[in-house]
């Protein structure tokens, strides 16, 4: 994996949907929006679009997501993805090289096939419904933007959680892809309490299958949520396996959370949303 560092070698500028990316050199951010897993570049600036104040972003192993540069007067040594709008991105697309503009096709070609597999992949989800949890209100299914209904599920400190079973396995980068392909911000679920925590355990319309969930381990064998933030260390004991990412094993008894290597497939995970969640 190219990181953003060796990128500026092949691809000068990035460009997603109407929006446009520039490498440049910047101070440090004061600090980080958002760090999640992210595969491909491409699936990097689509996330930076998402968020309303992503300015920046930076994307080697982990999708970092900036709202500027630091401000604390820092030499510009970071280079970076920086979100170009308005006349300046206008005027920078008028001189791009024909380099570039091949590129910026490609990548947006890449990023119409993402979203192609992760419609594909919403078709074929079957979610479950569940019911009221300890410390967990119960909400209703809605409507998503295309007329269906969506799934119901529990919100737990302001954020919806819900179960997807899918008819064919996906690894944990394709699980929290596919997250982010039903709702609005959605990514798999993180773990902030023991109480929360317990609601995913116990759960009585859980499915019977080992579920992904967002925590996961680094290089480091440090524990983060999607969100980049690190789970409460007393909430989240587990098997001592292989594995760089945690899973709920196939029961609702509660206990230990079980390892798995992040190119395993499962059909089952576990995605959450801000409340009230934006079903696609």
């Amino acid at each position: 994996m190219l990181c953003a560092l060796l990128v500026p070698l092949l691809v000068p500028h990035l460009s997603v949907a109407a929006e446009r990316f520039e490498l440049a050199a910047v101070p440090p951010p004061t600090a980080w929006l958002l760090q999640l897993p992210s595969t491909t570049l491409v699936s990097c600036a689509t996330r930076c679009l998402q968020l309303a104040d992503c300015g920046l972003l930076h994307w080697t192993d982990l999708c970092r997501l900036a709202a500027d540069g630091g401000g604390d007067g820092s030499p510009a040594t970071l280079r970076v993805y920086r979100r170009v709008t308005g006349s300046a991105g206008q005027a920078a697309a008028q001189t791009a090289a024909a380099t570039t503009q091949t590129t910026a096709a490609t990548t947006q070609t890449a990023a119409a096939t993402e979203t192609a597999a992760a419609t594909t992949q919403t078709t074929a989800a079957t979610e479950t419904t569940p019911s009221a949890a300890p410390g967990a209100t119960t909400t209703p299914g809605a409507t998503t933007t295309s007329g269906a209904a969506s799934p119901a599920g529990f919100v737990y400190d302001g954020r919806f959680f819900w179960h997807v079973t899918v008819a064919k396995g996906l690894s944990y980068e394709q699980a929290q892809a596919h997250c982010l392909g039903l709702a609005s911000q959605a990514s798999l679920a993180g773990v902030y309490s023991d109480t929360q925590l317990n609601a995913l355990w116990e759960h009585p319309s859980r499915p019977a299958v080992q579920q992904w969930i967002g925590v996961y381990l680094d290089s480091r064998g440090w524990a983060f949520n999607p969100d980049g933030a690190e789970p409460p260390v007393n909430v989240t004991p587990y098997e001592e396996m292989s594995g760089d990412a945690f899973t709920l094993p196939p029961d609702n008894v509660g206990g230990a959370l079980w390892l798995a290597d992040k190119l395993t497939t499962m059909a089952g995970m576990v995605c959450e949303a801000p409340d009230p969640p934006q079903f696609l």
